[in-house]
């Protein structure tokens, strides 16, 4: 475990966020800490919910220091995890469990001491494309020029999974690997016909060309939705709510994963008993810094039907307050 102990408490911040001085009273933890957390493209929502989350644990433990590991994303993260590179990281469901399988991009090296705090947000499908481009499904892109996402991240992974099952690869269209902001500024100078990003909505990326440009979110048929969903028993069908993104005026199809907050299960329990409670006891604290994270407010979304096992730390905490 890559667990930084110093011997005395820090008396700076790395990140702080406005929003976290609501998080209630601070607490202490035996040691001091440094921390590091595994996000992905600034771009994406991994950017801005890692800030918040390092700002929400800094607020509520001011011994405990949160670094921001950039990265391409859920498979590195997962690397970064299980070499002890990083202490925490966002990986989506379907990366989690190619990983405890040994599938993928696992293949024959299945991470088995990869655990879950809980899950923080949905990550959804949105491809975007000017409205001038004609375009109006997914599948209309075959032939064309496709920002499929960071390379080995999980945005390219499922782009790459989807347009395959529409017939659409490198040898009948033009894919190119971009990042969750570059991809959409390239949609917007005509260099791309659209692009792809996984992550929780609003999507900074996406967020800035819609309001700059007049775009619309390319649609998946009903049939498509079921294929894509039927090959993976962590996806679901989602809906990216309308007003979204500017001038998107209906609610629009997509298909999802939980984002996990994961940690290597040989993390300190007692430090994940107390990062799970600081997550799950100022849930609207984290609502108010990105709308994303709004999930964590439906029913049981953290802790159950997670693609990697609940670490010991956090399923005591839910053990304990009679959720599990």
């Amino acid at each position: 475990m890559y667990l930084r102990r110093i011997a005395i408490a820090l008396t700076a911040m790395a990140v702080f966020i406005g929003g976290c001085a609501d998080a209630g009273t601070e607490k202490e933890i035996s040691a001091a800490e440094v921390l590091s957390i595994g996000t992905a493209d600034s771009g994406g929502t991994m950017s801005s919910a890692g800030r918040a989350i390092a700002g929400l644990i800094e607020q509520i433990y001011p011994e405990i220091s949160v670094n921001i590991n950039v990265s391409n994303g859920s498979v590195a993260n997962v690397k970064a995890l299980m070499s002890g590179e990083i202490d925490l990281g966002f990986v989506s469901s379907d990366i989690a469990g190619e990983a405890v399988d040994g599938a993928g991009d696992f293949e024959g090296a299945p991470a088995e001491k990869l655990r879950a705090i809980g899950a923080v947000y949905s990550t959804l499908s949105n491809w975007m494309a000017l409205s001038s481009s004609g375009l109006t499904y997914v599948h209309d892109l075959k032939g064309g020029r496709i920002g499929v996402g960071p390379q080995d991240s999980a945005t390219e992974i499922s782009a790459l999974r989807v347009i395959d099952a529409m017939g659409i690869n490198s040898s009948n269209s033009t894919l190119v690997n971009c990042g969750l902001s570059s991809g959409p500024r390239d949609v917007a100078a005509g260099k791309l016909d659209a692009a792809h990003a996984y992550a929780g909505v609003p999507i900074a990326g996406f967020v800035e060309i819609s309001n700059e440009n007049d775009c619309r979110l390319l649609l998946y048929t009903e049939e498509e939705l079921e294929t894509i969903i039927s090959g993976n028993r962590f996806l679901y069908k989602d809906v990216i709510p309308a007003e979204t993104y500017k001038g998107q005026t209906e609610d629009v199809k997509t298909y999802g994963v939980k984002c996990l907050l994961c940690v290597s299960g040989d993390m300190d329990a007692e430090l994940v008993y107390e990062l799970t409670a600081a997550l799950y006891e100022n849930r609207d604290v984290l609502i108010r810094e990105h709308p994303a994270f709004s999930s964590m407010q439906n029913g049981d979304f953290m802790y159950s039907e997670l693609a990697a096992e609940l670490h010991e730390g956090a399923g005591r905490y839910y053990e304990e307050q009679g959720l599990i």
